[in-house]
């Protein structure tokens, strides 16, 4: 399940008074933690394993053609927070209905050692009366995973709670102190002409030119299945301005989790944009994540929605089942469901279960091993192997009743539907020949390659061999083997600015992997050095001396991190020289390869770094008693934080 709310930067319209009275040590309803157990079994087939991850295929990405509905100006959402502790109450006057819709959420410190177990609200009727507390779900599972860019601003709370009427409600905590936020977006006109006017994802296909540059290892999707119809962002009204960060990426979706966000199940279909505006912002800004945590929505009349953003085509990692979210894809049906959700949204979530086996080549029916990577409230402890349906609730990996009851006993219904698609996408697949050594790295890697959309193409440089697929291009020659470049991903557009196999990179000796230490980093191997890319630094190839001291230090987990310029060899004596984010490594045939960096680097950039009396270094940086220490060809520079960086001539 996923919730999130923003905290409005315009005047609220949604009332927020705080009551102080008593709150009972244990009131009717309220339990001793806001994560309970789920009361129904597990999903069928659901295992607990400890043999090696089952790797499913690679995805197989798609792109959404835009739909011809307008999109609109980012609409503002209206809202108000306010503290609330222990023994207080908040009241929100909520003015929802036609006009407006409203997502009330309550969130704290993560970590807090007296945060709320329980968060309760009760609704008061139009004479005052109170009715029942009832218990929100506190957030069990929801989130970014743990160690990520993204966990390390975060916050926790409750799921949204949706409320499409007028009401006044009442909010409490058992413990510690909090902050409610009440977030109302109006019903506008592009809200009600939406109707009907939804996105086509023909199941794999070309990804937009925004999607284009998302991931070097995700490929632009090309869709031989049936379309996948959805409302994109822009067509339901998100600011774009209230991400907080760029979601990560992985090379593959192995699974879809499905989720129930909470609340009211009797909004109306103009209603539901605006549900969207308000989880979007209370997720990035009461909770302080990257973006929606979501990848997709459904709502009860069976609309999907864009969630996420990064291309729905690709393997976006969402904050939706903390421990789980790599390789995973979150659909959430907005409302409760305690009890069955509406067959239309059933056959929403088949349709959706559908496409994303076709777009990464896996059965809906089929099981999959998945790695947890721990946090608090999943149930599997970090690095234990579980074995799951392709398509499982919330629950399965998390302390979480969602998605209710209801829906978690429809999940069966919804494989079953969407193995239905599944199975008719897959008859309509072309068949291209793919002979050879390019056809043998094909049939271990469909789901990474997708379907051939050419003929293969033989007698290329050095007895070399190409085939074109949905994905991405096969390379072959007998010295280096068949390996993959993803289409239109950073490094593929760096290799064909390098004339592929005619220029000075060759052709590729590996595949496409993720570099450790930095996030979203890419980096491939070819015969002439290996191209580094990561979306904000661009694509850059390190080869020869230069590249094997920076792998020497680690790539990109040390100090240098990742290149920012081409290697230029135009320097005296024939050096060469690479600029990092976090210094430069320079070469001479003499001195070889050494990284320089910091105020030592500084010190010698004001003698001309190697035309000067320096000349190259000879050395990386050292410590030698208190002091950093590197030599050079003419002297050496230390430095300590007492007596800065002294120069030192031979």
């Amino acid at each position: 399940m996923r919730r999130q709310m923003l905290v409005p930067t315009i005047a609220a319209t949604a009332a927020l008074t705080l009551v102080v009275g008593s709150l009972p040590a244990q009131a009717a309803g309220l339990g001793a933690s806001g994560s309970t157990a789920p009361t129904t079994a597990p999903a069928p087939g659901l295992t607990v394993s400890d043999e090696d991850d089952a790797e499913s295929p690679a995805p197989s990405p798609t792109t959404a053609e835009p739909a011809e509905a307008e999109d609109q100006t980012p609409v503002p959402v209206d809202g108000s927070a306010q503290e609330i502790a222990s023994g207080s109450t908040a009241q929100v006057d909520v003015d929802a209905g036609d006009d407006a819709v409203a997502v009330v959420g309550v969130s704290w410190e993560l970590g807090a050692t007296d945060a709320p177990q329980t968060v309760e609200y009760r609704v008061l009727d139009e004479d005052g009366e109170a009715g029942d507390w009832i218990e929100l779900d506190v957030l069990a599972g929801d989130g970014p995973d743990p160690g990520t860019v993204e966990a390390a601003g975060a916050r926790t709370g409750t799921e949204p709670l949706i409320i499409a009427t007028d009401e006044q409600v009442e909010v409490r905590v058992d413990a510690g102190a909090a902050q409610v936020q009440a977030l109302e977006s109006p019903v506008t006109d592009a809200d009600a002409d939406l109707t009907g006017t939804q996105s086509t994802v023909p199941l794999p296909s070309a990804a937009t030119t925004a999607q284009r540059e998302a991931v070097d290892a995700v490929a632009d999707t090309r869709a031989t299945n049936r379309g996948l119809t959805y409302t994109t962002r822009a067509q339901w009204g998100a600011n774009e301005k209230l991400k907080q960060c760029e979601p990560d990426m992985t090379t593959t979706n192995k699974a879809m989790v499905v989720h129930h966000t909470a609340g009211a199940t009797n909004y109306s279909k103009q209603q539901v944009p605006g549900i969207l505006r308000g989880i979007l912002n209370y997720h990035t800004q009461a909770l302080g994540w990257c973006d929606v945590g979501y990848n997709m929505l459904v709502d009860r009349y069976g609309t999907v929605y864009e969630g996420r953003a990064g291309g729905v085509d690709k393997a976006v990692v969402g904050a939706h089942a903390s421990g789980f979210n790599t390789g995973t894809f979150g659909v959430s049906v907005m409302g409760t469901y305690s009890r069955p959700a509406p067959q239309a949204a059933v056959n929403a979530l088949g349709r959706v279960g559908a496409w994303q086996a076709s777009l990464w080549k896996y059965s809906p029916t089929s099981k999959v091993t998945l790695t947890s990577g721990g946090g608090g409230s999943a149930k599997y402890a970090k690095g234990r192997k579980v074995s799951l349906p392709r398509i499982f609730g919330h629950r399965d990996t998390s302390a979480t009743e969602c998605p209710g009851n209801g829906l978690y006993g429809q999940l069966s219904q919804v494989r079953t539907k969407a193995k239905a698609g599944y199975d008719k996408e897959k008859d309509k697949d072309t068949s291209i020949p793919v002979p050879g050594q390019i056809g043998k790295f094909h049939a271990k890697n469909k789901a990474k390659t997708g379907a051939p959309i050419t003929k293969q193409k033989c007698g290329l440089k050095g007895g070399g061999c190409s085939q074109k697929f949905v994905r991405g291009s096969v390379h072959y020659k007998k010295s280096t083997g068949a390996h993959f470049t993803t289409k239109g991903s950073g490094i593929q557009r760096h290799w064909i600015s390098q004339k592929q196999q005619n220029g000075t990179l060759g052709y590729p000796t590996g595949e496409v992997m993720r570099l450790k230490g930095v996030s979203s980093a890419f980096a491939q191997n070819f015969e002439g050095g290996t191209v580094v890319f990561k979306k904000s630094t661009g694509a850059h190839t390190v080869r020869g001396a230069i590249g094997s001291k920076w792998k020497k230090l680690g790539w990109a987990r040390t100090s240098m991190k990742l290149p920012i310029t081409a290697q230029k060899c135009t320097l005296v004596r024939g050096g060469c020289f690479q600029k990092f984010q976090g210094g430069s490594i320079h070469w001479s045939k003499k001195t070889g390869a050494h990284a320089t960096k910091g105020a030592i680097q500084r010190a010698w950039g004001t003698q001309k770094y190697e035309k000067g009396r320096l000349g190259y270094p000879t050395s990386g940086e050292f410590t030698s008693g208190s002091l950093k220490r590197q030599n050079f060809e003419g002297g050496y520079i230390t430095w300590s934080k007492k007596q800065g960086a002294k120069i030192r001539y031979r």
